[in-house]
Order: structure tokens, then C-alpha cells, then sequence
């Protein structure tokens, strides 16, 4: 939304003009007439069924994923400096190779990063971080090469 014509683009392919008692004019148009106004929480509720990602009733609460979760937690067990290398560096399946759990979801279950290619049942091996200042962009890029080389052997892997 604009104040003034001037402070747009050099091409406009379309002008809305929203009157003070809520007349709408498309230039295109010359009738003006009046938009439909959704009631209260419409948007939302579309936007949320044509989504494919749905929110728990824990992902809405104010403690979401707020609670730390360390190495350890995520390595399943209690002390990393005691964790068997000869057993979590053994050959794996293709199924679980290149698979590296990164955290906890909101309801305590694994959330897991396969990095293989998609044609061998992965997420692809292309990804990108974002997050606002602070969100744990860092953390999450620590934990997932804490993580791999903890699982991974270092002569094996390529």
C-alpha cells in the first residue's frame, strides 16, 4: 500500500484505489465496488488446510521448543565421553546411512536429518539454515557434526 502514485514502480500493470468508505476502483475497471472481507481467523483457518504442515497443540503453547537439549539427549546416552565408538561406528544399513538425528520435537520424539539422495529415500543432500538472530542456526549446524562424527567412522566415510 501506497500513499501516492509517485511512490511507485516506474511499470504498473494494475492500480487498486481504496476510497475512505471502502469503495474499490481497479483502473482496468471503471465501476468501483466493494471487496468481499472474510470474517475474523478465515484466512488462518485456509491458509492452515492448504498447508502441509500442521501444528500440535504443543507447537502453539508458549514453551514450545524453548527447553535445551544437549549432546547427550540426543546421543541417547548419559555420558558422551563413555560412548562406544566401535559400536556407533559400525557399517550401517543404506537405510540409515548418512542419517543424523539433530534434536528433539515438541512431543520428545527424534527429529532426524537423512542426508542421502532422495532417489535412496533421503531429504537430499542440498539444505538451508535460516533463522533470525539467536534461533540456534549455529547450535543445530554443531550438533548435526557433533552427531556425525559420533556415528560416523572417519576412514569409511567420504
Amino acid at each position: 500500500m501506497l500513499d501516492s502514485p509517485r511512490n511507485e514502480p516506474e511499470s504498473v500493470q494494475e492500480r487498486i484505489q481504496i476510497g475512505d468508505d471502502g469503495s474499490v476502483q481497479l483502473a482496468s475497471r471503471p465501476a468501483p465496488f466493494t471487496l468481499d472481507v472474510p470474517p475474523a481467523g478465515l484466512t488462518t483457518t485456509i491458509a492452515r488446510v492448504l498447508s502441509s504442515l500442521r501444528l500440535t497443540l504443543e507447537d502453539v503453547g508458549d514453551d514450545g521448543l524453548t527447553d535445551t537439549v544437549g549432546l547427550p539427549e540426543i546421543l541417547g546416552v548419559a555420558d558422551p565421553a563413555r560412548l562406544d565408538l566401535s559400536r556407533s561406528w559400525r557399517p550401517r544399513s543404506l537405510r540409515d546411512l548418512l542419517r543424523v538425528p539433530i534434536g528433539v520435537g515438541a512431543t520428545g520424539n527424534t527429529v532426524v536429518l537423512d542426508l542421502k539422495e532422495s532417489a535412496h529415500g533421503g531429504m537430499g543432500p542440498h539444505g538451508l539454515v535460516v533463522g533470525a538472530t539467536g534461533s540456534g542456526k549455529s547450535e543445530m549446524l554443531r550438533t548435526l557434526v557433533s552427531r556425525w562424527s559420533s556415528a560416523t567412522d572417519p576412514t569409511g566415510s567420504r
